[in-house]
């Protein structure tokens, strides 16, 4: 059970701006409350989890044409807290949202600056007035791809959440471009911290592992005519398989490929998208 020091630390009224909107919603005392999802277990490789509180809990939920666009709830806060440990000195935030990671970073002592960059003024109008907060430089009413492409400025760390899918599609259109737009202005790729990113990772990882590690289905694609296999692995959203898989077909002899590809499964994906990737994999490429 949580006590009262597990509250969010948000406090935005109901409000409507254009398509945008801030509602509540109150869940009892008492009631179970998912705060690690099945989903996000499964792909993080740790257990679902649930708790309960003595008090009934208020959730804030932003919506944009009735639809649910992110929200304060446990299993959002579980997911943006578990990356924002490592945040410290200068940082720039792609997506107010509700404000909840900027509301967390300007309480860390090892937080100096934030810099918010967000698409909507519906959403600035609606949230922004009611976090008050210390540390804020200053937030850019941009798209976070424009402002990236126009940035001279640099940053210790870049925090990044302007979708609201988590699978593979997202990692491809979204997150593996918006990487690449922040390297130039951060001194480490692993300072460029994106939400959920690890949970669409690890996807590609279980996707790999099934292909791998089923014997009918491994064999279905080692025996694949190559233009067949082009085919498959040159649509977008699982061409991030394709140098894997071009690499293990050309091994498919040695009687202890599937072994040595399990092992390399999880750097693969790890590095997928970086400049360490490329140099690594450029021959299967």
């Amino acid at each position: 059970m949580k006590d009262s020091m597990y509250l969010s630390p948000l406090n935005i009224p109901k409000g409507r701006s254009g398509k945008w909107a801030i509602e509540h919603d109150i869940i009892p005392a008492l009631t179970p409350i998912q705060e690690v999802s099945h989903r996000t277990a499964l792909f993080r490789g740790i257990h679902p989890k649930k708790t309960t509180f003595d008090f009934p809990l208020k959730i804030h939920i932003l919506k944009n044409n009735g639809g649910i666009v992110m929200s304060d709830s446990l299993q959002e806060r579980f997911d943006h807290e578990s990356i924002v440990d490592a945040i410290s000195d200068k940082v720039l935030i792609g997506g107010l949202g509700l404000g909840y990671v900027a509301s967390l970073l300007d309480r860390k002592k090892e937080v100096t600056e934030i810099t918010i960059v967000e698409k909507s003024k519906d959403v600035i109008k609606l949230v922004a007035s009611h976090l008050h907060l210390k540390k804020l430089k200053r937030i850019y009413n941009q798209d976070i791809y424009k402002f990236l492409k126009n940035n001279k400025d640099h940053y210790d760390y870049i925090y990044i959440d302007i979708w609201t899918g988590t699978g593979e599609a997202t990692l491809i259109e979204h997150v593996l471009p918006l990487r690449k737009l922040c390297r130039p202005f951060i001194s480490s790729s692993k300072h460029i911290l994106c939400w959920q990113e690890d949970v669409m990772r690890g996807q590609v990882k279980f996707a790999l592992k099934n292909r791998l590690l089923f014997p009918s289905m491994f064999k279905e694609l080692m025996e694949l005519p190559q233009q067949r296999f082009d085919e498959i692995f040159n649509n977008k959203f699982v061409r991030i398989q394709k140098p894997f898989w071009n690499w293990v077909r050309a091994e498919k002899e040695n009687p202890d490929i599937v072994e040595i590809a399990e092992q390399v499964i999880d750097e693969y994906v790890d590095l997928y998208g970086e400049p360490e990737f490329e140099k690594r994999w450029k021959k299967w490429m």
